[in-house]
């Protein structure tokens, strides 16, 4: 009878953990299914606007996406926010399911998935959802399927993939260069060098290697966009506007395409206020609880198999290997983090995505990271060692939980993902919304 009860006390929390899981994956797809019916766009929306930037104004930064769009228009005249809709329902279920399948494979806790880490906040933000996120996400993924296919094989269609798909993402959304790149390019010199050869003829092969991406993100950051170029491409949505009214706000130029003409010393000033000079509650800044984020993240992703569901068999993860794959990316997306960026709910899912498909695809690659970065890594995987309390599935659970992830700007009160939850669904139930 006693054992019994032990058993039962030491399989509650457990039993909990479940039950509020299957409760948020209940209510996520609910929310989302429900902010696609009710979704009510603007043209003047930023995430309608975005897929609606193309080249008719000239050759401009993310206009690739839109340049296609406009000309399947000039070809069968559709409205374009059903289009719109259609591709990123079907790129999220299809990062959903990519995700799933690498949890599954890897062995790794479901916990992680819908969490505010991985998921592009489709739930808070009514409109956002709508935005390439997703579509990047995949093509980054690709390249690193590609590329290693390339490496490992020397496979050259693999490689002809690889830079057609590389250009292809920079075009659509240069954000994706910062979360896909460096870290391949890091792979490829410290692997190449280590099979002999100098170092400066390794990082020349690396920088010939990457030379397309690295020419497309050039000319995406010289070719910004200017006013003359907004005027140009928003008129030539206007028959499409025309044709397939909206609702309120399509008489104005829509936000995404305004951002052409932005000025880039203001912008980035801008950014780096919104991202770390906005209070956190009163007079309490946000600062502490933006550095508390990364610790946070570095905490929940590189621990993901704390809490067990049993849903499937965990397996042991290389906790040091996440580590640098992890460390890594922070660096390489620090530009998006301070002044090309201020979508903190967009810019660390990127980062925790693509480092948990890097580090997928890395693994067994010994010497693929420089040796200071191991210890430093070694070094923190060991305190954490040390510390019972980080290895308890409650400490992991209410972290994960009460994270202040932000969409956008530095953290406030209102962040933590639990908070967004419920919103979300004040917001669908209640306001209509």
């Amino acid at each position: 009878m006693f054992e019994r009860i032990v058993s039962s006390c030491k399989r509650k929390p457990l039993v909990i953990f479940r039950r509020i899981f299957l409760f948020l994956l209940a209510s996520d797809l609910f929310m989302i299914v429900c902010r696609m019916i009710r979704y009510a766009p603007s043209y003047a929306d930023w995430s309608l606007s975005d897929w609606m930037i193309n080249y008719e104004g000239g050759f401009v930064r993310r206009g690739l996406a839109g340049e296609l769009l406009y000309l399947l228009y000039g070809w069968v005249p559709y409205p374009v926010h059903m289009a719109v809709s259609g591709i990123m329902l079907v790129t999220f279920l299809s990062a959903m399911y990519l995700l799933y399948r690498l949890f599954r494979r890897e062995g790794w806790s479901y916990l992680l998935l819908l969490s505010s880490l991985l998921l592009v906040p489709v739930m808070a933000h009514k409109s956002f959802w709508t935005r390439r996120d997703y579509l990047s996400l995949l093509l980054s993924v690709a390249i690193f399927a590609c590329y290693f296919r390339y490496f490992r094989r020397r496979d050259w269609k693999a490689l002809a993939g690889m830079q057609l798909l590389s250009v292809t993402t920079v075009l659509l959304h240069e954000a994706s260069f910062f979360y896909t790149f460096p870290i391949l390019f890091v792979h490829y010199v410290m692997m190449t060098h280590r099979g002999g050869g100098s170092w400066l003829k390794t990082l020349a092969k690396g920088v010939l290697l990457w030379m397309p991406a690295g020419v497309s993100m050039a000319a995406v950051c010289i070719f910004k966009g200017n006013e003359e170029v907004a005027q140009t491409v928003w008129a030539s949505w206007q028959p499409c506007m025309e044709s397939f009214p909206l609702g309120s706000g399509s008489e104005g130029m829509g936000e995404s395409v305004k951002a052409l003409t932005w000025n880039t010393v203001d912008t980035a000033l801008n950014h780096l206020q919104l991202n770390f000079l906005r209070g956190f509650w009163g007079p309490v800044p946000s600062i502490p609880f933006t550095l508390y984020n990364f610790v946070a993240i570095y905490y929940l992703v590189t621990r993901l198999n704390t809490v067990d569901l049993r849903w499937n068999t965990l397996k042991p993860v290389d906790n040091v290997r996440l580590s640098n794959v992890l460390l890594l990316q922070f660096f390489f997306m620090l530009p998006m983090f301070t002044v090309l960026s201020c979508d903190w709910g967009r810019t660390i899912p990127y980062t925790v995505f693509t480092t948990l498909f890097a580090y997928h695809y890395m693994k067994g690659d010994k010497g693929a990271f420089p040796d200071r970065l191991t210890s430093a890594s070694r070094y923190l995987q060991a305190k954490m060692d040390g510390r019972r309390l980080l290895g308890n599935p409650r400490t992991y659970w209410t972290v994960l939980l009460t994270l202040p992830i932000p969409f956008w700007g530095a953290p406030n009160w209102h962040c933590p993902f639990i908070f967004q939850f419920f919103y979300s669904l004040y917001a669908i139930i209640v306001k209509g919304q």
